[in-house]
């Protein structure tokens, strides 16, 4: 029995909802298919296979305008043998791939956020609600890249930069897998006539008000990096952004976004009290146009 069952090219990969997929029976039908389609979206060539569980794999992805030979299946039980070979060995006949390099991008601890494509393009996010979007190149020892017109940034060198000075990074189109997690610091500020700056929930619970915080920092949240975690971070003497903003204490709040889920958390004398959806919601609003400046370190 063959191990291919059908061919298929989806348009768009990056597409938000329903993916436009079309099934082949031949592999010429499919590349003509996908070489007819503009080369401005992500769009991809694969095979579904006979197995008893169904499956389905990419080995082509168009990426900035070059289609890219993806290699999962080397990763995959019973995908590499000789009739994927075979189907291989076709579609190098018929178009110009190049090998897939990625990018890692890692928080300072060494968390895997997310891996972009070589060429594929950074969403940068400053402290001051500022955005930039900036292409990548990648260096063949998985470990170097470039940003823009920068010079060569080692992965971790660029997550400890981002992290000091407040920077988010996530794709600039992002495939439906993409789940990037940040949390954010609140904090009232220095010259608010506000009276319960740095007091225990206990004593504030029917007074905290959205009306009261500034956000004063941003930043990419790793599968170690707890609450806890968080709060001795930017206690440290080489805490995040020091010039624009007070090390984390109590009454400030931390946003998590997290799984595609937000949560705010009141920074107590003892741990953190969660607040309500709506107390997060409308924190959220009323900074986003409220952000203070900062000055870029290195």
């Amino acid at each position: 029995m063959p191990y291919i069952d059908c061919f298929y090219v989806c348009e768009d990969i990056a597409h938000r909802g329903p993916l436009n997929i079309k099934k082949f029976d031949t592999l010429d039908t499919a590349i003509e298919v996908y070489k007819a389609l503009p080369s401005g979206t992500v769009k991809a060539l694969g095979v579904q296979n006979t197995a008893p569980l169904t499956g389905s794999l990419d080995f082509v992805q168009c990426h900035n305008g070059r289609d890219v030979f993806i290699q999962d299946y080397k990763h995959c039980t019973g995908w590499d043998n000789p009739e994927i070979s075979r189907m291989i060995h076709e579609l190098r006949n018929h178009l110009i791939l190049q090998e897939e390099r990625n990018i890692r991008f890692i928080t300072p601890e060494y968390d895997d956020l997310f891996t972009l494509p070589d060429g594929a393009k950074l969403l940068l996010q400053y402290p001051d609600g500022s955005k930039k979007t900036v292409p990548c190149k990648a260096y063949p020892d998985g470990h170097h890249f470039t940003l823009g017109n920068g010079g060569v940034l080692h992965i971790c060198q660029f997550a400890e930069l981002c992290r000091k000075n407040g920077i988010t990074y996530a794709p600039a189109h992002p495939l439906p897998a993409d789940v990037v997690n940040t949390y954010e610091i609140y904090q009232i500020p220095r010259n608010s006539p506000c009276d319960y700056v740095f007091l225990n929930y206990e004593h504030t619970k029917n007074r905290v008000n959205a009306a009261d915080y500034q956000l004063v920092y941003r930043g990419m949240l790793g599968s170690r990096l707890t609450l806890d975690n968080i709060f001795d971070l930017h206690n440290r003497p080489d805490r995040p952004l020091p010039a624009g903003m007070r090390s984390v204490s109590v009454s400030d709040i931390i946003i998590l976004h997290q799984n595609g889920k937000d949560s705010a958390h009141y920074v107590d004398s003892i741990g953190f009290i969660e607040l309500p959806d709506s107390f997060c919601a409308a924190l959220q609003l009323k900074t986003q146009s409220k952000t203070r400046p900062y000055v870029f370190q290195r």
